[in-house]
């Protein structure tokens, strides 16, 4: 009875700690492309055109027109240590009481937008 028991604990410690690896190897491509049956693709195209839309938005801010709205982020940029470029230029102003919704693919920058715009709310009221 005992040394089902002392392999019963190695056994839980063993399969808790390959699920963690496992957790930690499916995030780098290189490992995820073995394991997956999918290819994987781990580059991302970048869209040079920008929506009319997009454009109006930029030009409202640049010129101040934004100026009035709860949020206002003028030419926003996050480059990341390596590199890598999450955000690029983005220009954009809220008004009060507008429901807005930021979409975007994992490591797009949608945080760096919400921690900015929760410190411009704070200053504006």
């Amino acid at each position: 009875m005992g040394i089902e028991l002392i392999f019963l604990a190695l056994q839980s410690v063993f399969y808790v700690v390959l699920a963690i690896y496992i957790d930690i190897w499916s995030t780098k491509p290189r490992i995820a492309r073995f394991f997956s049956r999918k290819s994987v693709d781990v580059h991302v195209e970048i869209a040079e055109e920008e929506d009319e839309d997009v454009i109006a938005e930029a030009d409202r801010v640049i010129q101040g027109l934004a100026n009035d709205d709860t949020i206002v982020m003028s030419e926003l940029t996050k480059q990341y240590p390596k590199g890598k470029i999450a955000v690029d230029g983005l220009s954009l102003g809220i008004p009060g009481g507008q429901c807005f919704g930021l979409l975007g693919i994992n490591g797009a920058g949608k945080l760096l937008e919400k921690v900015s715009s929760v410190f411009a709310a704070c200053i504006c009221t």
